[in-house]
């Protein structure tokens, strides 16, 4: 009985041991399928900017938000891929209309930055919006971050901001679009945190599936009113191509996988860790750019790029970052926290 007692302690241990391998290897699957549509679409939509001459920005985010409406229909309504998850109708005008608000206008202030600067000088900047989530957690929920997490934040941010100053060209319009892009990426995923973790389980399907055609509604008059003349006009022009059309339908898929993949994110850590893992992702966009294109980097740029891998590793490895039990995190039980710092140290 000893034996067979042991030889069951053991099994247990092994099969606990590959669940957390699994659930590791999950994660890092989601932030890699993030990384790559998030690369995919900032670049994709510069292109568009740029070499397209579709100026667009708001028409643009009308494009990707009815493209997305429409794919997340087919796959819960139509084709039944995933079930759909109700939510009741106080519950939708209430939570779920306001996530929509600051889910759009997240995206539109994007691409309204990326319209008027280059990718890098967008990207350090939205490199603040740790920042801005930390505080909002503060603000919402009454969360304080560890001195240690809080720290920890300064050269992970600080860091992907030095790594890109080579690169930075002002303006503006693409200044304060990209910093209130920050606010609103905040508080979305604040408040995207706190319903996905409520009863509502929402899967990132049904998220775009409540989200996007709200969103789609909120910009067809602003398209209409600034953009309307300017996108008949480039329709109409000479060189127009279908190529052109594809494109434009292309970005809007890539959004599409781009969303699905955020959210998911969104669930599997918590808000900040998520813009953590951002801020990384922006840096290995960085150091991706510098391979292939031969971009000049100075020292300080090498300076930036350790200071904020070793802000993100220090944050990841830090179990207890809240300080304080104000944050729906830890108000869910000990057990939570600990099983939710496991995976904030994962990513």
């Amino acid at each position: 009985q000893i034996c067979a007692g042991g030889w069951t302690e053991i099994l247990e241990a092994k099969m606990v041991n590959v669940k957390g391998i699994k659930g590791n290897l999950h994660l890092l699957m989601i932030l890699g399928a993030w990384y790559v549509s998030n690369g995919t679409t900032i670049l994709l939509n510069k292109y568009i900017f740029q070499a397209m001459q579709f100026q667009f920005p708001i028409t643009l985010t009308f494009l990707h938000m009815t493209v997305q409406s429409g794919l997340a229909f087919i796959t819960i309504i139509m084709v039944g891929l995933i079930e759909k998850t109700p939510i009741p109708t106080d519950v939708y005008f209430k939570r779920m209309i306001p996530i929509s608000f600051f889910f759009c206008a997240n995206i539109l202030l994007g691409n309204v930055s990326l319209r008027y600067v280059p990718v890098s000088f967008m990207q350090t900047l939205k490199s603040l919006t740790p920042v801005f989530a930390a505080v909002l957690q503060y603000l919402c929920f009454g969360s304080r971050l560890s001195l240690q997490a809080a720290v920890s934040l300064v050269p992970a941010t600080l860091g992907v901001a030095l790594s890109a100053y080579t690169e930075l060209s002002f303006n503006l319009v693409g200044f304060f679009a990209a910093i209130l892009s920050c606010l609103f990426t905040g508080l979305k995923f604040v408040l995207s945190f706190a319903l996905l973790r409520a009863q509502y389980n929402l899967d990132a399907i049904n998220m775009l599936l409540y989200m996007a055609p709200p969103s789609v509604l909120m910009l067809l008059p602003s398209a209409l009113w600034f953009e309307r003349t300017g996108v008949m006009a480039w329709l109409k022009a000479p060189d127009r191509t279908e190529k052109d059309l594809g494109v434009l339908l292309f970005s809007a898929i890539v959004s599409f996988s781009l969303n699905a993949t955020l959210f998911m994110v969104i669930k599997a850590t918590s808000s900040v860790t998520a813009t953590i893992a951002g801020n990384l992702k922006t840096l290995v966009v960085i150091i991706i750019s510098i391979i292939i294109f031969k971009n000049p980097v100075q020292l300080w740029n090498y300076v930036g790029m350790t200071s904020a891998l070793a802000g993100i590793t220090w944050y990841g490895m830090i179990k207890n970052k809240w300080q304080t039990t104000g944050t729906s995190e830890i108000s869910e039980g000990s057990q939570t926290d600990s099983e939710q710092s496991k995976r904030e140290a994962a990513a």
